[in-house]
């Protein structure tokens, strides 16, 4: 296998992009962006994890690429919190060939919650972390 899959972390400052200067500038301006643009930049989860499953590649109906994996973060107690993760493009096409089960990452994205009833009748929870830049740790 080549390990020629090469991804640059950015720093959490690089996410926050904060500084004294910059808060206290735009204190009073309003938020010109549309809802849903501003809303995307509030959703930011940086997780550390192995990845519980092979991640598989699929086709949408349009024709997009989408790389399915299962993440285990470590939580508090000693159960790891199991997130669904999904990775679209030509990014997902390539991640499905250097990744694989146990693998280290550190992953990038905007993560949303749904809740659903499992066969049994039982209410269920899901977590789904939409990526925007995924890095293998070594």
């Amino acid at each position: 296998m080549t390990n020629d899959l090469k991804v640059t972390l950015p720093t959490i400052s690089d996410y926050l992009n904060l500084s004294v200067e910059n808060t206290e500038s735009t204190k009073n301006t309003k938020n010109t962006k549309a809802p849903n643009e501003a809303e995307r930049e509030k959703n930011l989860s940086l997780m550390l994890g192995r990845i519980g499953k092979d991640p598989k590649l699929k086709k949408t109906k349009n024709n997009n690429l989408v790389c399915d994996f299962s993440l285990a973060v470590d939580s508090d107690d000693d159960n790891p919190r199991w997130i669904n993760v999904n990775v679209w493009g030509k990014l997902g096409a390539k991640l499905e060939k250097e990744l694989k089960k146990g693998d280290s990452v550190f992953v990038n994205g905007s993560l949303r919650e749904s809740t659903y009833t499992d066969r049994a009748g039982f209410r269920r929870r899901a977590e789904e972390l939409t990526v925007k830049q995924i890095g293998k740790v070594y």
